[in-house]
């Protein structure tokens, strides 16, 4: 009786674990497009199929950076004021006009993602020399670099760009694929085999599962650490320098809540908030999913407020999968 019902758990945690993972999400988002297409005919057109690409890309790319520092077991809450930071930078040596149009966007691209580098590794050596919770060493680097940004632009609003940069938000591929959508998804392939091919990706999952044991098995569980939070950094230049391209301006003040959307995207992906569970697939999706789910809203005119609800709601379910999963996986155990 008690191995029927061991059993019986056993097969509650494989459905969970298929509702939670990457099948599941893909399931869930086909379902959204289908209700939207049906409901509003122009939802499925190529020129919305494009606006909804240009509204993913953004946060798909951020949200990769977050996959790898919350399978690791961490969290970073400054990446929205990384992503202002890095096209600040981008726009300021854009301004300058100190070299000719082309080696000048190479040199602001450059310094803008070293840029994001150098506070994701800020963040990662902080969070492992001083042994503080990454919640609350990133909530503290929000600000500094928000404040950062400040002083460097006073407070100003910058444009009037060379057309190169500005360009690049236009470009597509077969009339509706934007270029920026082709280096989204490049990125999320090398971050998928960085995670599921390589002896580092084992070791982030082993960091995130089980940090003792990691350490016991001879794994360098603080460099990882800190690797994962610059990736992160990386991956939030890269998404500055996307929304530069796309609003035409930089300020300070740009991203303000970008880290609870690619949370948010994380979490419906699958990834664990306990760390040494994710899928680079299920962030895709869940990135996907808040695209697609925000624009058929707007489109069958429904408040800002009202998506919010919704976005809770999503982040809200995924969240108590992920914890009854645990649950019934530890009564099994």
């Amino acid at each position: 009786m008690f191995e029927k019902a061991k059993s019986m758990d056993f097969d509650y945690v494989d459905i969970l674990e298929r509702l939670s993972g990457s099948i599941g999400i893909g399931i869930a988002l086909l379902a959204l497009i289908i209700i939207f297409t049906i409901a509003v005919p122009k939802f499925a057109t190529p020129s919305n199929i494009s606006s909804i690409f240009n509204q993913i890309t953004i946060n798909m790319v951020v949200a990769l950076g977050m996959t790898f520092v919350m399978i690791a077991a961490g969290i970073d809450l400054s990446v929205g004021a990384q992503m202002a930071f890095a096209a600040l930078v981008c726009g300021k040596i854009l301004q300058s006009g100190i070299l000719p149009p082309i080696p000048l966007l190479i040199l602001a691209l450059v310094v803008a993602l070293f840029n994001g580098v150098f506070w994701g590794f800020v963040n990662g050596i902080i969070i492992e020399s001083w042994g503080i919770s990454s919640f609350i060493v990133t909530l503290g680097m929000l600000s500094v670099i928000r404040g950062s940004g400040l002083v460097m632009s006073q407070a100003a609003t910058i444009y009037n760009f060379p057309r190169a940069i500005l360009s690049l938000a236009g470009v597509q591929f077969f009339g509706f694929i934007p270029l920026m959508l082709i280096v989204t998804l490049f990125l999320a392939a090398v971050s998928y085999f960085a995670i599921n091919k390589t002896v580092f990706g084992r070791h982030v999952i082993a960091t995130g599962d089980e940090r003792e044991a990691a350490r016991a098995a001879g794994i360098s569980t603080k460099r990882i650490r800190v690797i994962v939070f610059t990736i992160s950094g990386f991956m939030s230049a890269v998404g500055g320098i996307m929304l530069l391209s796309r609003l035409s301006i930089a300020q300070a003040t740009l991203a303000s809540g970008a880290e609870l959307r690619a949370i948010a995207a994380v979490i419906i992906g699958g990834t664990s908030l306990s760390g040494g569970k994710g899928s680079i697939i299920g962030t895709i999706f869940g990135a996907t999913i808040l695209g697609v789910l925000d624009n058929g809203l707007v489109i069958i005119g429904l408040s800002d407020f009202v998506r919010e609800i919704f976005t809770g709601g999503l982040i809200v379910l995924a969240v108590g999968l992920d914890a009854l999963r645990r649950r019934l996986t530890e009564e099994v155990d």
